[in-house]
């Protein structure tokens, strides 16, 4: 990387973050990714599951109205 290249990352959302988007309380995020009835994250940080930004949009969708 050039010293006039700046690295983007995306942006990033947390069991707190996602539940937020959704309208959802955070506990309901861990049960629905414990069942399996949520989209994997794109990672963990430590334990902690992290999903991009069109993740999240797409679980807005998915879920809008719930």
């Amino acid at each position: 990387m050039g010293a006039d290249e700046k690295e983007v990352l995306p942006k990033l959302y947390g069991a707190t973050q996602l539940a937020e988007e959704l309208g959802w309380d955070r506990r309901k995020v861990h049960i629905y990714l414990g069942r399996g009835i949520l989209i994997e994250p794109a990672t963990y940080i430590g334990k902690s599951p992290v999903w991009t930004e069109s993740q999240v949009n797409q679980l807005k969708l998915k879920y809008a109205n719930t």
